[in-house]
Parts: structure tokens; C-alpha cells; sequence
């Protein structure tokens, strides 16, 4: 579902409802809504994507809506995919980079962002394999910078057997 809204923060209030119209649940979600008018890089939240197998992998980069993953607990033979949006003033895209960070921080790897062929410019996604990782705490930093404006996320997670 789209639908415009005003940047800052909304409150969106949802009803799940049964076949037969009957009420199965309801929650309110507090969000941020970015200014995308603003004169900074600004990137979107991270989607959280895993893929078991080549064919989910190649599944998941080419749906424009592929059902993200609940938890933040993966197995070495998972392949993680983080989508992002950037979006830097004037309509340019931003450079785009992603780095595998230890759990204090500190730099492992340089990852490849690659541009979305199919939700368009400043979409990007960054293919994380975990085969050769140990069981435990990890960190992604996305980063887009035009100029001297940068925007970053972190989006944690942990490796297990």
C-alpha cells in the first residue's frame, strides 16, 4: 500500500481483519517519515532480505516487494541481502557504499553495493554471504555521501551454526 504523508514522525494505527470482517488484531506503529526535499543525502531503512538457495537469491533481487526477514539470526549457508534506498538534493543519486563491521566496530570487509535493476535509480542492494564467517555479532553500515552531505545505517546481526 502507498499514500503520501508529511515528513516527521506519523503515528499509523492497523486493523487486521478475518475473511468474514471480524477483528484479528490492531497495532499502532510510530514512524519516521524522511524529508526527501531536504538539502542532505538521505537513505531509506534497510530491508532485511534471506535467501537459502541461489534460486531464492535470484528471486529475491528481481521482486520489487520480496517479504523481508523477521529476525536478525542467520545460518552460514544463508546469503543476506540488504536493500536500500538513497537519495541525495537535486533528484542525483549518491555513492553508495556497505562494510561488514565486527561487533565492536571495527572494519572487516569492503561489500559491493549493486544498483536495483528493477526498482529504479537510487535503489541499491548489497549481497552479504555468510559461509565464511564465525558464529556471532556483526554489523553492516551502509553509507551514501554526495558532496560533503553523508547519511548511514547499521543493521545488525548474528551468525550462528
Amino acid at each position: 500500500m502507498d499514500f503520501d504523508a508529511e515528513p516527521g514522525r506519523a503515528s499509523l494505527r492497523l486493523t487486521i481483519r478475518g475473511v468474514e470482517g471480524e477483528l484479528l488484531d490492531s497495532d499502532v506503529l510510530d514512524v519516521d517519515v524522511p524529508d526527501y526535499t531536504a538539502p542532505q543525502v538521505s537513505l531509506s531503512s534497510p530491508v532485511v532480505l534471506r535467501a537459502r538457495t541461489p534460486r531464492e537469491l535470484q528471486a529475491l533481487t528481481a521482486d520489487p516487494l520480496p517479504l523481508a526477514a523477521a529476525a536478525r539470526e542467520f545460518r552460514r549457508t544463508d546469503r543476506v541481502v540488504i536493500r536500500v534506498a538513497a537519495h541525495a538534493p537535486g533528484g542525483t543519486v549518491p555513492t553508495v557504499t556497505a562494510r561488514l563491521l565486527n561487533r565492536a566496530g571495527q572494519p572487516m570487509s569492503d561489500l559491493a553495493p549493486q544498483a536495483s535493476t528493477v526498482l529504479g535509480a537510487g535503489t541499491f542492494h548489497v549481497d552479504v554471504p555468510l559461509a565464511s564467517l564465525p558464529s556471532g555479532d556483526f554489523i553492516i553500515e551502509v553509507k551514501a555521501a554526495s558532496g560533503e552531505s553523508e547519511a548511514k545505517q547499521l543493521i545488525g546481526f548474528r551468525v550462528v551454526s
